[in-house]
């Protein structure tokens, strides 16, 4: 269902490195998949993925977004 809420918790101070892994997605059209973060405050969003996944159904995949990469 849109929007799927994953709320992060744990975390203190200054984030100075992150990395968001998807695993074990499987869709029928990975066209529609968005990934969006926002900030705790709902302050700052930035969008990691949208409209980029294909027409191609995907099984059991796994991928990850990585600042450093």
């Amino acid at each position: 269902p849109y929007p799927s809420n994953i709320s992060v918790s744990g975390m203190s101070g200054t984030i100075t490195d992150l990395n968001v892994r998807i695993n074990n997605l499987s869709h029928t059209f990975p066209d529609d998949i968005a990934f969006l973060l926002v900030s705790p405050d709902n302050t700052r969003k930035f969008i990691l993925q949208s409209d980029s996944g294909g027409g191609v159904d995907v099984s059991n995949l796994t991928y990850t977004f990585d600042d450093q990469a």
